[in-house]
C-alpha cells in the first residue's frame, strides 16, 4: 500500500539545492499515505503473520513449534 510511491521518491537524486527540492515536494508521498504503508509494515511483521525458519531452529538444536 503506497510503498511503489514511497520507494520512487527514496530513489531520485539526492540533491539539495532550492531548485532541486522545489522539483521533488510535489511528488513525496503524502502523509497519510507515509502512515497508512507504515501501519501496512507494521501489520505485515506481526508475529501471526510470520513462518518459523526450519532449517535455522533445527540448527540450533530447537525443535519448531508446531502450526495451530
Amino acid at each position: 500500500m503506497h510503498w511503489d510511491k514511497i520507494v520512487a521518491f527514496a530513489a531520485m537524486p539526492d540533491r539539495t539545492g532550492s531548485d532541486q527540492v522545489k522539483k521533488n515536494l510535489p511528488l513525496r508521498p503524502t502523509q497519510v499515505e507515509i502512515a497508512e504503508a507504515f501501519a501496512d509494515l507494521l501489520k505485515q511483521v506481526e508475529l501471526a503473520h510470520c513462518e518459523p525458519n526450519r532449517g535455522y531452529i533445527e540448527a540450533l538444536g530447537l525443535k519448531v513449534p508446531e502450526k495451530k
